[in-house]
């Protein structure tokens, strides 16, 4: 009886992690080594501002080792240096976008940066980026180096 009771309560607590999160954008970008990519923010909160409240999320790639990637960010103003690898829970950076003190955990929109591989042929790295916002509270554009070059 026990392990009947046991295994209902594991099927009962596994069944919210098979959900689908939906990504309110998402892109691939291949880039060169100091190449710099831009996320553009609009928050809906900011948009009656002249610049209608853009915020870039920037970032680059500088050193490559057989697993590791040495990742530079830049967002509001600050410079940060992120060492992803393709071990599996080491290939993620999060940033958040906009907070919301009301809901918390719900309400927060985050931006999160995937080390997905690494193209040793060409010398370029595969990054993805996933927007979640569950209250649709902000637009994205996604700047690609990529088609600034015209490849």
């Amino acid at each position: 009886m026990n392990s009947l009771r046991a295994f209902f309560l594991l099927i009962v607590f596994m069944l919210p992690l098979h959900a689908k999160v939906q990504w309110a954008g998402q892109y691939r970008f291949v880039l060169e080594k100091d190449e710099w990519a831009k996320v553009v923010v609009f928050p809906q909160h900011l948009k009656d501002e002249a610049d209608g409240g853009r915020e870039e999320y920037q970032f680059s790639w500088t050193l490559y080792d057989t697993t590791n990637l040495i990742v530079h960010t830049r967002f509001r103003g600050f410079v940060k240096q992120h060492t992803l690898s393709l071990r599996r829970g080491l290939e993620t950076v999060q940033e958040f976008l906009v907070s919301d003190p009301v809901h918390r955990v719900q309400g927060k929109t985050r931006l999160w940066l995937v080390f997905e591989s690494f193209e040793a042929k060409d010398n370029r790295a595969v990054l993805e980026v996933y927007i979640e916002d569950n209250q649709k509270r902000v637009l994205v554009e996604f700047d690609d180096p990529r088609l600034r070059r015209k490849e």
